[in-house]
């Protein structure tokens, strides 16, 4: 179980990275 929230957590903190640059490129 606490892997299967790590490799979310992995995830969820790529795409949230990504959104960020994002933001910062169109800001």
């Amino acid at each position: 179980m606490q892997h299967k929230i790590d490799r979310f957590g992995r995830f969820f903190h790529w795409r949230f990275r990504r959104i960020l640059r994002f933001i910062g490129g169109v800001r």
